[in-house]
């Protein structure tokens, strides 16, 4: 009997060892699922974060070539602004040279008039000069002669 309730004692503990075996059992699974759900979804979250990080690199890489784009249109403008002002520019400079060259001539012919007209003017005045010493000294002999007329005429009377 003692046997037997050995044996009934041996036979519960075994049935409770089988039931805790089949309940870890059954933990081990849940915990196995868990796990491969938590990597499963840690895998997908990486993907996600991956998968924007290329998107934004995209985007950037985008914004990069079109902001180049626009440097190198904005660059091209400016030389041909530089050029299409540097054109004017010597366009205008060379009006100006030509003005400058033209009123240089007028001014040096205007000179030559006016030293002409100077010269014009003073041999006019010398001539002018000259007629009127002897015009001055014909009226100064006519003067002396008529004095001394006067002066003989009285000596006389």
């Amino acid at each position: 009997m003692v046997t037997q309730i050995r044996l009934q004692e041996v036979e519960t503990a075994l049935q409770l060892a089988r039931a805790d075996g089949m309940n870890l059992q059954r933990t081990v699974a849940a915990l196995r699922n868990e796990l491969e759900q938590a990597i499963a979804e840690r895998e997908q979250s990486v993907r996600d974060v991956v998968s924007a990080a290329a998107q934004d690199a995209a985007q950037f890489k985008a914004a990069v070539a079109e902001l180049r784009n626009k440097l190198e249109a904005a660059q091209v403008q400016r030389q041909e602004d530089v050029r299409s002002a540097i054109t004017s520019c010597q366009a205008e400079i060379q009006q100006l040279k030509s003005t400058v060259a033209a009123l240089r001539d007028q001014l040096e012919h205007m000179t030559h008039e006016k030293e002409q007209a100077v010269r014009d003017a003073v041999r006019s005045a010398t001539e002018e000069i000259v007629q009127l010493r002897g015009a001055a000294a014909a009226l100064r002999l006519e003067l002396e002669q008529t004095l001394t007329n006067k002066t003989q005429a009285k000596d006389r009377c």
